[in-house]
């Protein structure tokens, strides 16, 4: 059962993720990144943007931080696996809150062109991991 569990589980990851190069290599043609031109944010909505980004990027870490405190008190009152796979969903959930903010960005200013690199895309990676974790858990 297991190896069917985890069979299903590396399918569909590979499956959604052609579907997404594919989706990607359709709609978003290299020589066009955007149909219509992008106008840049004025200093007013750029700081409003990440204001509203950073409180509710802090919102979700502190609230998750709670929730892994209630998920540890859990698994120390029953010793059940599923609370450990619940733990390390919201800690993966924490660290997808704290990269996805704005205070990361701002951090890797020095970057310049490039801003991140690759690493830009450590929220969407983490927020996969969570998921196939969320979904081991959900059909064991």
């Amino acid at each position: 059962m297991k190896t069917k569990i985890v069979a299903l589980m590396v399918a569909a990851v590979v499956g959604f993720s052609l579907i997404g190069y594919i989706l990607n290599d359709v709609f978003s043609p290299p020589d066009l990144p955007f149909r219509h031109p992008m106008r840049l944010p004025t200093t007013s909505e750029l700081h409003t943007y990440l204001s509203m980004r950073s409180v509710l990027a802090t919102l979700n870490a502190g609230l998750l931080t709670v929730l892994l405190a209630v998920y540890i008190g859990v698994y120390r009152k029953t010793r059940a696996h599923f609370s450990i796979g619940l733990i390390l969903f919201t800690t993966i959930l924490i660290l997808y809150a704290i990269t996805s903010g704005p205070l990361i960005l701002l951090l890797s200013l020095h970057f310049r062109i490039y801003g991140l690199g690759a690493l830009a895309a450590l929220p969407e990676l983490l927020t996969t991991v969570a998921v196939v974790v969320l979904l081991y858990l959900s059909l064991k």
